[in-house]
């Protein structure tokens, strides 16, 4: 989940129009949930660019608890850097 910034229709601060729908995936499928800011936001001129750190809150305000959280941030980013290196699920256990 990335970039609601660039699709949204209702925009910031709270981008209303992406908050349920981000909030159903998350609680549908939060193991299959990766976050990114889309930084360095080249879609957007310099000074149009959204405050990283209050995208990131935004969004963590979209998950549920602390264990999903560490899920998403943690859990996911990790088991995605090693599938990146060629290592299977079987191998991270």
């Amino acid at each position: 989940m990335a970039g609601c910034y660039e699709t949204s229709k209702s925009g910031p601060p709270h981008y209303e129009d992406l908050a349920a729908i981000s909030k159903a995936l998350i609680n549908h499928a939060p193991d299959r949930i990766i976050q990114g800011s889309n930084w360095p936001h080249v879609s957007l001129p310099p000074e149009q660019s959204p405050d990283n750190a209050e995208l990131l809150d935004l969004f963590c305000s979209w998950v549920p608890d602390q264990a999903t959280l560490k899920k998403i941030f943690v859990q996911i980013s990790i088991k995605t850097l090693w599938l990146l290196r060629g290592q299977t699920e079987h191998n991270l256990r």
